[in-house]
This record gives C-alpha cells, sequence and structure tokens, in this order.
C-alpha cells in the first residue's frame, strides 16, 4: 500500500532528512462513529447493571448448532482446515457460546449477568441487493450482534432493559 512505501523510502532515506512541517489549521474532528456510539451506550448500560463482558470463540460446530439453535448449516461457513471437530464452521449466532459460558457459570453461582458484542458470519446473501451494488463483496455476509444472559431476571427485568437500550 501507499502508506508502506512512504514508510520504506523515508527508512532509507533517513527519519532525521525528513522536513518537520507542522499541520495546517484546516482540520477538524470528525462527526463520531455510530458504531462506536452504539458500543458506548450499550457498555455503560452493562455497566451499570454490574454485569461482565465475555468474548467467546468465532467458531461453532453442527452439534452445538443443533444443541441451541435447531437449525441447519446450509447458509453457514465451513473452516476447511479445521483443527478439532468443535472449531469446523463460523459461528451464525452469539447464543450457543454464551448459552455454553451460561451454563458452566451457573455451577459457581446462582445469579449473574453478561454479554457479548460479536460478529456471526453466514455465507453471502447481499449478492442480490441493489443498494450494495457497488460495495466490494466478501464471500460472507458479516454482522454486528449484542447478545447478553441473565440468570434469575424476571421479565419485566428484560423488557426495562430492551426499552432502556431502543430509547437510547
Amino acid at each position: 500500500i501507499k502508506e508502506d512505501i512512504v514508510e520504506e523510502v523515508s527508512r532509507v532515506y533517513g527519519y532525521d532528512k525528513t522536513p518537520l512541517i507542522p499541520l495546517g489549521w484546516s482540520f477538524s474532528i470528525g462527526k463520531k462513529n455510530l458504531d462506536a456510539k452504539l458500543r458506548g451506550i450499550v457498555l455503560s448500560f452493562f455497566r451499570e447493571k454490574d454485569w461482565n463482558e465475555i468474548y467467546t470463540y468465532s467458531f461453532t460446530n453442527e452439534k452445538l448448532e443443533n444443541q441451541i439453535l435447531s437449525t441447519n448449516l446450509e447458509d453457514g461457513i465451513r473452516v476447511i482446515n479445521a483443527f478439532n471437530e468443535e472449531y469446523t464452521h463460523m459461528r451464525r449466532s452469539l447464543a450457543p457460546r454464551l448459552f455454553m459460558a451460561a451454563s458452566e457459570n451457573v455451577k459457581h453461582a446462582q445469579k449473574f449477568g453478561f454479554f457479548e458484542i460479536g460478529k456471526i458470519y453466514k455465507k453471502d446473501a447481499r449478492s442480490n441487493d441493489p443498494l450494495l451494488g457497488g460495495i466490494e463483496k466478501k464471500p460472507f455476509l458479516e454482522q454486528k450482534k449484542i447478545a447478553w444472559v441473565l440468570i434469575s431476571g424476571s421479565i419485566e427485568d428484560l423488557r426495562r432493559d430492551i426499552e432502556w437500550i431502543l430509547e437510547r
């Protein structure tokens, strides 16, 4: 890329020989990224609730998917060089690994909550979307999702929590 070439030329020519030119005053701070803003809202919500953020594997397998989602893996992305049977596909949902984490944690505590903000992957269904015609296509669809698990909560708590997030 261009930046690598500039860096390499500067390295060979000498960083100390490169003239120092101050930035002009014509730059401005851009708008806050909507993804970052949403992530901030979600993180502050879960911090107020004293929940923990977890990171689970982006891989899954057919057995786990069928236990949790009761569906086939037709739109799943198979990992050709999977190093074991646990990681044969890219995840299509955050739920399976989140439920596994909940089942492990319930052995140690009767009340807890945790969440994950992560990506899911499916075979590319965008190819017929006219709005994305000019965008370079990946061989798969990648979406960012939010999922959470609360043990010892009520439906009213869940409704309040969802309303709080949606209002913001």
